[in-house]
């Protein structure tokens, strides 16, 4: 056995924030049974998954000076003795993620039986723990930095494929609420991805030396268009986007999507820069000449549509200037 004096600062950071897990995932598991079971928010799961987001940064940072130290020699040491702590920070933090969801769930699917108020009473652990979109994007940090290789590129893809599923899943639910009149009362709607969720899972897969990266990070891309447009058609003339329910279920418009920024397009190319695979590698250059094309593309059709805009309203005073920025949304998303 090895004792605490022996233990690195990683080693018993590591220890702590494992302990700080084990007791919110025991809170979570015994529900109404727990007497702390009202106190339990998401601001604590938001601490932990943070702590172990981060956790990359202290493992790598001693590993750093223990180099500096012995000039390069290892002494014993192997390189990534420090590995398996990463590996098991990130694994702890996709728990604490699957949980979350999975109280969120089943919060939902009360909410579907709600006709019958006898039948699942008694399932709802904890009715106001939802995870939000920073509990993905914590998580998604995490696993890029886990150095797990190539598994990484595959769970960042199916963290995003839930999210988007589960906003999916509720707007149908919302629709039929509508669409019937039922007096089912829905919880908080899912979080849809961000810009930051996204390109935390183009950047997860980019480090994840997964042979078709590159492909696999413009599915990623295509999820985003996809996504965006599927909100906008939504949008303009669901009656789903008018609907107007009571209580926590008045959420009009509550999908709207995301457009790409330049730190997106900046992910695609390193992820196609770090494809490793011979017949996948040989696809880097036409595909980033692409994404070059269509940043530039972009660009031009901003500065043509100020321009435009700015000629027709005229920019003689600051409150022209505001109004015609007002006009430019969504279409500004590229700028650099």
């Amino acid at each position: 056995s090895i004792s605490v004096g022996q233990l690195s600062h990683a080693e018993l950071k590591f220890n702590s924030i494992i302990n700080e897990s084990a007791a919110l995932l025991r809170e979570l598991s015994l529900g109404n049974e727990s007497m702390s079971s009202s106190t339990l928010q998401l601001m604590d799961f938001d601490k932990v998954m943070t702590e172990l987001s981060q956790f990359h940064s202290l493992v790598d940072s001693e590993e750093a000076r223990r180099n500096q130290s012995t000039h390069g020699f290892s002494y014993g040491h192997t390189k990534n003795e420090k590995a398996p702590l990463k590996h098991n920070a990130s694994d702890t933090c996709l728990q604490l993620l699957d949980e979350l969801e999975s109280n969120y769930d089943v919060i939902f699917e009360n909410s579907m039986l709600s006709a019958n108020a006898d039948s699942n009473s008694n399932a709802v652990k904890h009715p106001k723990l939802i995870p939000n979109a920073v509990s993905y994007n914590l998580a998604l940090h995490a696993l890029a930095h886990s150095g797990k290789g190539r598994r990484v590129a595959l769970d960042a893809y199916s963290i995003l494929n839930r999210m988007i599923d589960r906003c999916k899943k509720y707007i149908i639910a919302f629709e039929k609420v509508a669409t019937d009149g039922t007096d089912m009362k829905l919880p908080p709607p899912p979080p849809e991805p961000s810009i930051i969720t996204y390109n935390s899972v183009i950047h997860a897969i980019s480090k994840s030396g997964a042979n078709d990266a590159g492909h696999l990070a413009e599915e990623v891309f295509s999820l985003m268009e996809n996504w965006k447009n599927e909100c906008e058609e939504r949008n303009g003339g669901s009656d789903c986007a008018d609907y107007k329910g009571n209580g926590d279920n008045d959420q009009s418009n509550f999908y709207i999507g995301v457009l790409p920024n330049v730190r997106t397009l900046a992910c695609l190319l390193n992820a196609w820069a770090n494809t490793n695979s011979g017949r996948q590698s040989t696809f880097a250059p036409e595909r980033t000449e692409s994404i070059l094309e269509y940043s530039i593309q972009k660009r031009r059709a901003y500065l043509d549509y100020v321009c435009g805009v700015r000629e027709f309203f005229g920019v003689d005073s600051i409150e022209n200037e505001e109004y015609v920025n007002s006009y430019s949304g969504g279409v500004d998303h590229i700028v650099e």
